[in-house]
Order: structure tokens, then C-alpha cells, then sequence
């Protein structure tokens, strides 16, 4: 499964080309996070890390890492997210909040100080993208599973897709399903516009 990549200054979700489960990459790499020469940081925890599901316990490269304020958030290969603490320079938590959770992209949102997690699940067949934000306290606090899902009335499945653009302070989501795209704001999630047209190929903030 590839990483969802980013276009100018937004952090994109998108599904890959086949909306089938996907197919676990081969493990390279050593799956750690080096933040500084004296620290290292390990994703990999084949205890803590015994509920999801077994491809997913295997140790695989970091593909992403996100800084928010004292915590570095790392993303492997295969979907798995961990928290440390700059402080302590030990592990937090997991953000993966169900076994068959598979989490595609991380963007931290300034406007309110919380971290957005774009993820697709087993359950769903890996086909649909979903949103959710948690504050960076409760994370600090080991509590990722306070946070809430965003965007739940879109349907995101492939080829819909969501951007995060931290310049305009702007989150624009694509539902293939009815050729819809909105556009919401950053800071408190409120809808803005609505775009419904077939004819429209591509919109830019």
C-alpha cells in the first residue's frame, strides 16, 4: 500500500488505484525514528502491538514523521503510528484504534492543537478513507481514543479523497459517489461550500 502523497501545501488522504485490500510491503529498514544522534525511537512492539491484526505487527520503514509541540509522531509502512514524548524520549501510545485499522497519512492541526489521522479498515474492505482528530493533550496523556471522527456524513471511497491545506486554514474532501467536493474549515470543521458538478475535473484552493 502506498503512502498517500502531498500536493503543494496540503496533506492528502487518497485511496490507492484498486479500493481491494491491500497487500502488506515487504518489511525494510529498521523501523525507528532517529530524533536526534543520542535517541532512537521503535515503532516496533510486537507486545503492545498483539491486538492488531499479524501483517501489521511486523516491523517495516517509517514513512512519516510529525512534529507537535513536545510529542514526534512516527507512521510506518503498514500503517502503524506511534506517539513519544520529546521529554522523556519514551514511547506514549499506539494510535491505531482497532485491530484492523490501517492509518494512511497524519497532519497536525495548529488551529486547535490536535493531530488528524486518515485511515481505511479491514472491515471496510481498505475502501474508504476515514478522518479523526485528537488533541494533542489527550495524547500526552496516553488517551488517544478521546478523540472523535470527522467528516462522517462523506463518502470517501476510492477515488474520493480528502486534503488538509494548513495555509488557507481549509479542508477540501472529494465524494466520488455523487461528484461532490466541500470544503470545510480548519479550525472548527464547520462546512463552507459545496461543489456539485460531474463536469468538475480538479478544484484548488
Amino acid at each position: 500500500m502506498r503512502p498517500p502523497t502531498a500536493r503543494g501545501s496540503c496533506s492528502a488522504g487518497r485511496l490507492p488505484h484498486s479500493p481491494s485490500a491491500p497487500s502488506p510491503p515487504a518489511p525494510r529498514g529498521s523501523g525507528s525514528a532517529t530524533s536526534s544522534s543520542r535517541e532512537e525511537f521503535d515503532t516496533y512492539d510486537p507486545k503492545e502491538n498483539s491486538s492488531l491484526l499479524p501483517y501489521l505487527r511486523k516491523r517495516s520503514e517509517i514513512i512519516e514523521i510529525v512534529g507537535a509541540r513536545d510529542i514526534i509522531f512516527a507512521l510506518s509502512q503498514l500503517g502503524v503510528c506511534a506517539a513519544f514524548s520529546r521529554v522523556t524520549n519514551q514511547r506514549i501510545c499506539f494510535l491505531n484504534g482497532s485491530p484492523d485499522e490501517v492509518i494512511r497519512s497524519l497532519f497536525y492541526n495548529k488551529n486547535n492543537d490536535s493531530l488528524i489521522t486518515v485511515s481505511v479498515y479491514g472491515s471496510e474492505n481498505f475502501s474508504a478513507l476515514r478522518c479523526r482528530t485528537t488533541r494533542i493533550e489527550y495524547i500526552r496523556r496516553g488517551k488517544p481514543d478521546a478523540g472523535f471522527p470527522l467528516f462522517e456524513t462523506e463518502s470517501l471511497r476510492w477515488p474520493g479523497f480528502v486534503e488538509f491545506d494548513d495555509v488557507n486554514g481549509k479542508v477540501l474532501t472529494y465524494s466520488a459517489q455523487d461528484s461532490t467536493y466541500k470544503v470545510f474549515d480548519l479550525k472548527n470543521y464547520t462546512l463552507l461550500y459545496t461543489i456539485s458538478d460531474k463536469d468538475v475535473q480538479e478544484i484548488k484552493i
